[in-house]
Parts: structure tokens; sequence; C-alpha cells
């Protein structure tokens, strides 16, 4: 792939390799571009965090019991069972 970038962009590149930060113009692509997913999940973490301060402003929770986590739990497996996907938002 080629690309082609601003000249101001491609001496602060190529600085980040002179000062040894880095071992190549990949590298700091790659760190760049690592950085760029790192701020999306971020920011997929501070969205989903919103949804539950928005649902306990609303008053949309309850409470957290054993009985509610068995009941979470029978949930989940029944849809293991069935073959329905887990959820990217449930998953570590």
């Amino acid at each position: 792939m080629s690309v082609e970038i601003d000249p101001q962009l491609e001496s602060v590149i190529r600085e980040k390799v002179r000062s040894g930060q880095y071992i190549d113009i990949d590298d700091v692509v790659r760190e760049a571009l690592d950085l760029l997913q790192e701020r999306d999940r971020y920011e997929q973490l501070r969205a989903a965090v919103q949804l539950g301060l928005d649902d306990v402003a609303a008053g949309r929770v309850r409470a957290w019991t054993p009985e509610r986590l068995a009941e979470i739990r029978r949930a989940a497996n029944e849809d293991d069972r069935v073959g329905v996907p887990i959820s990217p938002d449930v998953r570590p």
C-alpha cells in the first residue's frame, strides 16, 4: 500500500524514527493505528456507560441479588443452548 501524507506529518514521523523511539516508519504508523483502535474502544465503553447512567436516571434498573444473578445465568445458558450469539457488550 502506498500513502501520500502531508509534508509536516512526514516530518513528524521521520523525527520519531530518528529519535530512536521507533524502529521505522511502519512502526510509527502501527503505533498510531493501535492508538486509534484504543480510542475507538474507549468511545464504545463511554457510550455503554452513558446508556447505563441513563437507565439509572430513568429508573430502568433492578436490584442486584443472588436470585437476579441466577436468572441471568439461566437466560444465558438457554441462549447458549439454542445458539444465540453472545453480544460483544457482555464479552470480557
